[in-house]
């Protein structure tokens, strides 16, 4: 998506290829607690945005599986809770639409080697899928090895008027993720690690049951229904910036003696829900009419959240050395349910115009109990919490598409994102979470609201040129940021108003042997109130470590420009090669939200923002015989060292050296990208014949 779609951004603040921070519109779907979500995901109808956090963990995503991703931009409220700036929407294959047997196997650089199998095909009515990967490489950081098993499953059945599928989705993966090195460090060595180390091991299994039925000619009727159950398990070896009241124990920075801290999670997680809805078509077609939809929805979920640290001290390597007993320190349990009901119609009253109304009106419960026995004494009372959030989101729209010439639309939408039982748990200033980290009873917050106003123009000239362009502003409205108070630790809490404004535009043309993409987007993301903000890595920081945050200041961590570019040539009948870059401009850093940070070289070191940078890319494939291919890539071709996220943070390891309480620096730190990478692998495809048939077939049904 990076390298092929308009106003999409990758940041690699874990530096784990499965941990990415996606990013369309300044909008994020990120795994990482602490990033503001908004973006929906969703996989075969169903939203898989963890509840806990409303966190997205692309490991789970069976990719030997998807057959068509689509990313609908702007805050469409039917789309449901967190479509803030879009929508991602996966949908996985059939053995109607892909039969056959399928495999790749790949390898190369950093110990990287990956297998993928899957098979498909039908049976009268019936039709089957199942897909098998796995993913291993020693990572090209110290000690960053990743560990990917996927699985995915469907069965279908289909007659002139019901279609049925059933599917089983499940993935393990156990991934390291380094996160970000102080300048000082980056320069000296871009593949070390500031402290060692960072474990996140995931399981998840998802059941989806989808069915639709023609009820009449003009009523179409479908459903959707699933369970999903998912854990993870964190170790963090981190600088202590435990606050535990109970154990009297403190933060190193405020004279503690344990240097180090062990910081160990356990998420449980558990949902279902399902949603329905009829589509009725009426009129006189062809290119007039009327469609309506209208359903609802019912999602509930269950989340148990378990922390503990253990606290010691500091290796030569910089990696922890536990010697206290382990200690809990969290014990939420979280509810969320949310019940919904939508309706949209969209009418055309001839072949050219199309006016299109939406409406949804969500009710979301957010309930969290604290565990923890016995609680934390005064003034933090528990976390038990009981909130109802209820929001009535519309959205209008209008297209005009002449026959020939170019086409325009226009619209309005709007939609909302409760907090996430993580997010109440960690509201309050004066005791910050380690991500989270000693929760206490927090002040209650606002859930977000967006708006989003869009226009833009498409076409596709006689000599096979496409282009398309969109100008769009969201707003939103008490938006949730986390907030850093130290190196690991911060908490939630509502700011007025951020706005997103920019332009997309994109240029594709096939010709004969020859194709090409260009895609480019604007991205002004600003805050547009005043408010005071915790930075105190940040040199305008006053006594308490608050900064000013003023209307226009820019949003860390979203590239002002974004320009991909993608070309293949077919050399041959059994060669082509391609090529591919990726250019973004500077961002600003997290914790220099007011954009004033001026290095001083003494206490102050880094600029408080990351460098644009231009990565570029090659492939070459060649056709071998029976279905064979046979595939190079080459990534980062001139070696490019650059970063792609950045914060300013405190280095308690100035020189490589554990400094001793109130002697640290102010950094910025960066999230090292990539270095120069070859792969090479042979693929086996299906008869590409059979399959464009069993999907033109499909297309028919659908």
């Amino acid at each position: 998506m990076s390298q092929r779609l308009s106003g999409v951004n990758v940041n690699e603040n874990q530096g784990n290829p499965f941990q990415p921070d996606l990013t369309y519109r300044g909008f994020a779907a990120s795994p990482l607690l602490g990033t503001p979500q908004g973006i929906s995901v969703y996989q075969d109808g169903v939203r898989i945005n963890e509840p806990f956090g409303d966190t997205v963990n692309w490991d789970s995503i069976p990719t030997a599986a998807i057959s068509t991703i689509n990313l609908i931009p702007g805050s469409n409220p039917l789309f449901g809770l967190n479509t803030l700036g879009g929508a991602l929407s996966i949908r996985t294959k059939s053995g109607a639409q892909y039969p056959g047997t399928a495999a790749t196997l790949y390898g190369g650089s950093f110990g990287r080697r990956s297998v993928d199998v899957q098979r498909g095909g039908a049976n009268g009515e019936f039709d089957y899928f199942v897909s098998a990967s796995a993913f291993r490489e020693d990572g090209w950081r110290v000690q960053s090895p990743s560990d990917v098993r996927q699985f995915f499953s469907k069965l279908g059945w289909q007659d002139g008027t019901t279609d049925i599928d059933f599917s089983i989705t499940h993935a393990e993966s156990d991934l390291t993720g380094n996160g970000l090195l102080p300048q000082s460090m980056l320069r000296a060595d871009p593949k070390q690690i500031y402290t060692l180390s960072d474990h996140t091991r995931n399981r998840m299994t998802l059941l989806t049951l989808n069915a639709t039925r023609w009820l009449t000619g003009d009523l179409l009727w479908s459903g959707t229904a699933y369970y999903r159950g998912s854990g993870k398990n964190t170790i963090n070896g981190d600088v202590n910036e435990v606050s535990d009241p109970r154990n009297n124990v403190m933060a190193y920075d405020d004279g503690d003696p344990n240097a180090s801290s062990v910081n160990r999670t356990r998420t449980r997680q558990r949902g279902y829900g399902f949603s329905t809805q009829a589509a009725l078509t009426s009129g006189d077609p062809p290119g007039r009419g009327n469609l309506v939809i209208v359903g609802g929805g019912y999602d509930r979920s269950a989340s148990d959240f378990r922390q503990s640290y253990q606290l010691g001290g500091f290796n030569a390597d910089r990696s922890t050395a536990p010697t206290g007993a382990e200690t809990e320190i969290v014990d939420l349990d979280g509810g969320t349910s949310t019940a919904s009901l939508f309706v949209t119609d969209t009418h055309s009253p001839n072949p050219r115009w199309h006016l299109t109304g939406s409406a949804r009106y969500n009710v979301t419960r957010v309930r969290t109990a604290d565990g923890l026995s016995p609680p934390l004494p005064p003034p933090a009372a528990g976390l038990g919490s009981d909130l109802s959030f209820a929001k009535l989101n519309p959205a209008v729209g209008a297209a005009y598409t002449p026959e020939g010439a170019p086409g325009f639309y226009a619209g309005f939408s709007q939609g909302n994102r409760p907090p996430s039982p993580v997010e109440l748990g960690c509201a309050d200033r004066n005791s910050p979470c380690h991500l989270p980290n000693a929760m206490a009873s927090d002040p209650p917050l606002k859930q977000v609201v967006a708006r989003t106003i869009e226009v833009g123009a498409r076409a596709r000239t006689a000599s096979g040129l496409r282009w398309n362009a969109a100008l769009f502003r969201t707003m939103n409205y008490d938006d949730i940021l986390f907030v850093s108070s130290s190196v690991s630790s911060g908490f939630f809490t509502n700011f007025g108003k951020t706005r997103r404004q920019g332009l997309e535009a994109a240029l594709e043309r096939l010709e004969g042997k020859f194709s090409w993409a260009l895609n480019y987007s604007l991205i002004d993301a600003t805050y547009r109130s005043s408010a005071a903000l915790f930075s105190q890595a940040n040199s305008t920081a006053d006594a308490n470590g608050d900064i000013q945050v003023s209307p226009g200041d820019r949003i860390p961590g979203i590239p002002r420009h974004h320009l991909n570019a993608a070309a293949t040539y077919d050399l041959t009948d059994r060669t082509t090669v391609g090529a591919g870059a990726v250019a973004v401009s500077r961002q600003v850093a997290r914790g220099n939200d007011n954009n004033r940070h001026q290095p001083d070289g003494v206490n102050f070191l880094g600029p408080g923002e990351i460098a644009g940078y231009a990565i570029f890319n090659l492939n070459l494939d060649y056709k071998l015989d029976r279905g064979l291919r046979a595939f190079a890539k080459l990534a980062n071709v001139f070696g490019r060292r650059y970063a792609t996220a950045g914060a300013l943070q405190q280095n308690f390891f100035p020189g490589g050296n554990l400094a001793a309480p109130g002697a640290q620096v102010n950094e910025t730190f960066y999230a090292p990208g990539a270095p120069r990478a070859l792969w090479i692998g042979i693929q086996l495809t299906p008869d590409a014949a059979a399959g464009r048939q069993a999907r033109a077939a499909q297309a028919g049904r659908d």
